[in-house]
Formats: C-alpha cells, sequence, structure tokens
C-alpha cells in the first residue's frame, strides 16, 4: 500500500497542482500527503462515514492545513453540487473500477472536464485493462490450481472467475475516444503503473 501510495503521490506531484479536486477521497491516503504542498484541496465522496472521518482527521492536522481543505459529500456524478468554481487538477485515482458502466464513467469525465480550469489535468489512476482481462483471470487460475491440473482445468477455472468479474476494466481506446468528443482536451498520456510489487493495476 505504501508503495502504490507513493507511486500515485509522485505521478499527481509532477502535475505541479496548486488547486485540486479529489472525486473519490475515500480514507485520504492521497488527500494527507497532497494537502502541504497545496493552496486548496477539496475532496468528495459518496459515503457519509468516509467524509465524517476526514473531517476529524483535518480537526487533527496542523490549522494551517485545516484552511486549505474542504471535504464534502457528493457521487462522482455529482460534481456540480461540490463547492468550488475551477481547479487546476481533478483526480480520481482507485474509483472507477466500481462504476456500473462505461457510459457512467464517461459521464463522470464530462462532470470532470467542467470543473477543471483552462490548461489544468484530469487525472484517472488505477484503472484496470479490459485488453489483460483473460491473462489476470488466467494467473489467478493457475495460481488456485492443484500440481496435478491439467490446462482445461486451469481454463475451466479462468472462465469461472471471469463470469464472478464485478469490476468495470477499461481499454485505454476508451480514453481517446472520450477525449475526440471534447475539443478542449489537448493530450492523453496512457502510463502504466511501475511498481516492484505485482498487482492488477
Amino acid at each position: 500500500m505504501n508503495e502504490w501510495a507513493d507511486a500515485t503521490i509522485r505521478r499527481i506531484c509532477a502535475l505541479a497542482p496548486r488547486r485540486l479536486l479529489e472525486v473519490g477521497a475515500g480514507t485520504g491516503i492521497l488527500a494527507f500527503r497532497l494537502l502541504p504542498g497545496l493552496d486548496a484541496y477539496t475532496g468528495c465522496d459518496i459515503s457519509d462515514q468516509a467524509i465524517k472521518h476526514l473531517q476529524q482527521r483535518l480537526l487533527c492536522a496542523d490549522t494551517s492545513l485545516q484552511s486549505r481543505a474542504i471535504f464534502a459529500r457528493a457521487a462522482a456524478h455529482e460534481l456540480h453540487m461540490v463547492p468550488g468554481e475551477k481547479w487546476d487538477t481533478v483526480v480520481m485515482n482507485s474509483t472507477c473500477q466500481y462504476f456500473p458502466s462505461e457510459d457512467y464513467l464517461a459521464d463522470v469525465l464530462d462532470a470532470m472536464m467542467a470543473r477543471v480550469s483552462s490548461c489544468g489535468t484530469l487525472f484517472v489512476g488505477d484503472v484496470r485493462d479490459f485488453r489483460l482481462l483473460s491473462a489476470f483471470h488466467a494467473a489467478v487460475a493457475r495460481a488456485r490450481s492443484t500440481v496435478m491440473a491439467t490446462a482445461s482445468d486451469v481454463r475451466e477455472l479462468m472462465w469461472e472467475s471471469m463470469g464472478r468479474e464485478m469490476e468495470l476494466l477499461v481499454s485505454p481506446h476508451f480514453f481517446e475516444t472520450w477525449a475526440h468528443r471534447h475539443s478542449r482536451v489537448t493530450q492523453v498520456l496512457v502510463m502504466p503503473k511501475l511498481t516492484y510489487c505485482a498487482n492488477e493495476m
């Protein structure tokens, strides 16, 4: 988790954000690491419990940080309800895999685009790659198989595992297609997460 958080923080800090909106603030793993380097931070989350936890953590933080942060309860598609006008960086990390569909993701990206300033950046992290779905489940099936399992046995386990997949996986092409519909988007970068610990991200 530390490696995951550090890699994400490095990517976001490379964007040199000053005013940042985080969609899906969760437990504040990113928020409280980013906050000291920001002029303003707003975090939203669908969970009332998460927002209360974040507000309590903020009360225990340095007073100089307290004045720079706001937490608000809002679902990802409800960004119009989040206080503030524009941000130079809008972050959504480790969130979109829980969305119900690609259409919902596209709507959320549209909402994020409406809240980012000109020359700003949308950062969408921890997106599971649809192209690697079968390879991921094949690896899981192989790891769970006995030494005596045949290739057919592993293949059957793989298909069973894929049938139980509940998370949203997205091809990089999705983001390119979405970007073509927005004249304000000047560049799409799709980057693998480079870590020593192997995981599906």
